[in-house]
């Protein structure tokens, strides 16, 4: 008889078990599990329209998808991707979050490398309040005096040519010329370069 009522227990315990589990796992069955890389491209994308937004643009550019590979330890400033698309190209601008951090400087199959600001070869030609300035490391140079510019004014790529602005960074510093020609302006890029993932790629042909 006790031997009858302890295997009672013991096959009440199994079940027990036996329904909880099963309870638990069809509890979660009704939460798929997330796609993390629709989740990227439905932000990338979200990126993209915020950028065709941006103010007094007014260009045609095709955007494309790069995933970063590894910033390269022999070149600094250099950073490798994964491109989505055979029609990039050297000089296309690099985005992350809306702002610049660089341009395709080589393409290779399905891989290119991107120079960003803070390669030491690195040179654009920039915008500030509507004066063209040319951007080499994290420098504006080029810029004439009579050019009203205040820290924390905004710099953008310049609109000539392609007629597209991007935001690149702000001005951080105003080193004043004693000859009253030129002013140095220190850039301050608006995205951190620390935790690169997904990119965005503007002006393919």
């Amino acid at each position: 008889m006790k031997k009858f009522i302890k295997n009672s227990y013991l096959f009440l315990i199994l079940f027990i078990i036996i329904v909880a589990k099963n309870y638990i796992l069809g509890f979660f069955a009704h939460f798929p599990e997330p796609n993390i890389k629709d989740s990227y491209v439905l932000s990338l994308e979200k990126e993209i329209n915020d950028i065709k937004l941006i103010k007094n643009s007014n260009y045609e550019s095709n955007f494309y998808y790069g995933k970063v590979l590894y910033q390269n330890p022999y070149k600094p400033g250099y950073i490798n991707i994964i491109i989505d698309s055979e029609k990039i190209q050297k000089g296309d601008l690099v985005l992350s979050d809306g702002a610049l951090i660089g341009t395709i400087y080589k393409v290779k199959n399905s891989e290119a490398e991107v120079k960003t600001l803070y390669a030491k070869d690195f040179t654009l030609q920039v915008s500030i309040n509507e004066c063209y300035g040319i951007l080499k490391e994290n420098k504006i140079e080029t810029i004439d005096n009579y050019c009203t510019i205040n820290i924390n004014d905004e710099v953008y790529t310049s609109d000539i040519g392609n007629n597209s602005k991007v935001l690149i960074g702000k001005v951080f510093q105003i080193i004043k010329d004693k000859n009253k020609v030129s002013n140095t302006y220190i850039l301050k890029p608006i995205k951190n370069f620390s935790n690169l993932n997904y990119l965005i790629i503007m002006g393919g042909k």
